[in-house]
């Protein structure tokens, strides 16, 4: 089982139907249900019962369902810390403020940074208070300007 065939699957689960799923992940129909029949063939399970209509989920495709949902947001969440590992292995600045908070700090200061590090690039980008806190949480920025005190958990 890798992650595409998760991925395809639960696509097909969100769209309930193979021939929409193969349209959004721009397969052919055929491909996805070789997919699913590996995958059920690997698990011992029917995943599916299907239908002129469309597809419906067995009791063994719920199962799967919601362990893939977990899988899938957990390799997100990785990618996301390799990411990050990464960039701040590179030195990266991802900035991120709410909307006219960096406008209190002056200009001179980041042009000085930049001249004293050219090597690190600087990423900027601004939004709602609310938008900086949850790329913040989520590490997509490892700074942040905010209005009020960030609620980390």
């Amino acid at each position: 089982m890798d992650m595409n065939q998760l991925y395809c699957f639960r696509e097909i689960c969100r769209c309930g139907s193979m021939a929409q799923a193969a349209r959004n992940l721009y397969h052919s129909t055929q491909n996805l249900s070789r997919i699913v029949k590996a995958l059920e063939e690997e698990l011992g399970v029917v995943l599916f019962f299907r239908f002129s209509s469309g597809v419906e989920l067995t009791e063994s495709g719920l199962c799967l369902l919601d362990y893939a949902e977990t899988i899938l947001e957990q390799n997100n969440l990785l990618m996301k810390e390799l990411k990050l590992i990464q960039e701040n292995h590179l030195g990266e600045v991802s900035l991120l403020s709410a909307f006219g908070v960096l406008r209190l700090v002056k200009p001179e200061s980041i042009l000085e940074f930049q001249r004293e590090n050219p090597s690190i690039p600087l990423r900027y980008r601004e939004g709602p208070d609310c938008e900086i806190e949850k790329l913040f949480d989520q590490k997509n920025g490892n700074v942040a300007f905010s209005i009020a005190p960030f609620e980390i958990e």
